[in-house]
């Protein structure tokens, strides 16, 4: 009698598991047909440069709605870059104090808006496609910055706050610039001041 109450159970809790994973299927199976985003709307990237992608509503006029996207996701990539300016001008200032006892804030952030402007003709329209965002047609645009237009934007912020770098330790604010780590520090901080 006990060996049968116990197959009894096994046999309640797998036939509970496969309905359960069945739901999930199904629930996965509905997402994918009413949902269909390509997967550098949610991973923009671009290996040793700088990335954003976003949607706009399909109006009917690619045109308008490929200018739409592509500018943007343009300006969110220059929010990106002034948020990796900011994190930049953070560890310049607290290096520089360290060694010269000197106050540097916003020795980058001074410049940055007017170089992005100036440097962001070089980031282009990599993948236009597409997508189904809640049964809504979207029109998403990938726009990047490649290595050698990111190392020019980098050159140029350097240049402008007139900032004394040795070789060495501009590499390493290079590296520090196009880390992804540099933006989620700084949104994180932004999270917590709640702004």
């Amino acid at each position: 009698m006990k060996q049968l109450c116990i197959a009894a159970l096994v046999a309640v809790a797998v036939s509970g598991c496969s309905s359960t994973s069945n739901e999930k299927a199904d629930i996965q199976e509905q997402f994918n047909k009413t949902d269909n985003v390509p997967e550098w709307v949610f991973s923009p990237a671009e290996e040793n440069g700088l990335a954003s992608a976003t949607c706009v509503p399909w109006s009917g006029n690619m045109q308008i709605d490929k200018s739409q996207a592509v500018t943007a996701a343009r300006a969110d990539l220059a929010q990106q870059i002034e948020l990796r300016v900011s994190v930049m001008d953070k560890n310049y200032a607290r290096k520089s104090d360290t060694t010269a006892g000197i106050e540097t804030a916003g020795t980058f952030e001074n410049v940055v808006k007017t170089v992005t402007a100036q440097r962001l003709n070089g980031a282009m329209a990599k993948h236009v496609s597409f997508a189904t965002i809640d049964s809504a047609k979207q029109l998403c645009a990938l726009v990047t910055m490649n290595p050698t237009k990111t190392q020019e934007l980098f050159d140029a912020l350097l240049i402008s706050a007139k900032a004394d770098v040795d070789p060495q330790s501009k590499a390493a604010m290079f590296e520090e610039f196009k880390a992804q780590k540099a933006q989620q520090e700084l949104e994180a901080e932004l999270q917590r001041l709640n702004l």
